[in-house]
């Protein structure tokens, strides 16, 4: 895959994160019932991702059962900086299979789609004004650019062998 075309994948799967946040304010109404099952969602992309690196290395059985193990309680535990510096050191290994980076890439995105709608209720119930929401958007990308410094450490970790 191209360096490009990478680093666009990258980007695009990061920006699932903003577009949850406004997407969640488009469909305010719909927030009550979606909030008991977008983390449960959020889990299963997460481990979903961690299933698809497992199975790309081939790893034997007994690793994969580690890694599954892993991310299923990381994705229970973890607050979501550690979940995308995660996901963004799975996109970076994967860079060198065309396909495989793409799938998680869009994996990521929609992570970060039901992340940004779970960050959204504690805007709305607070009643904070616009420029606030902007505020605690950048917060939250901000404190989630975990994902690039993860991408990079992916690349470099695949690069390295």
């Amino acid at each position: 895959m191209q360096f490009l075309q990478f680093a666009g994948a990258a980007v695009i799967a990061y920006l699932g994160l903003p577009a949850g946040f406004f997407l969640a304010y488009l469909t305010k109404e719909e927030l009550p019932t979606a909030r008991k099952y977008l983390p449960v969602l959020s889990s299963l992309l997460f481990v979903a991702v961690m299933v698809l690196v497992a199975n790309y290395y081939k790893f034997g059985l007994a690793l994969k059962v580690v890694v599954y193990a892993a991310a299923i309680a990381l994705s229970i535990r973890a607050n979501s900086a550690i979940l995308f510096l995660v996901l963004g050191i799975a996109l970076g290994l994967a860079s060198e299979k065309d396909s495989q980076a793409l799938v998680i890439a869009a994996l990521v995105f929609l992570f970060g789609l039901v992340s940004g709608s779970v960050v959204f209720p504690a805007f709305q119930r607070a009643r904070l004004s616009r420029k606030a929401g902007l505020r605690l958007l950048a917060t939250m990308l901000v404190r989630n650019s975990t994902f690039i410094l993860g991408v990079v450490i992916g690349l470099a970790a695949g690069y390295a062998k």
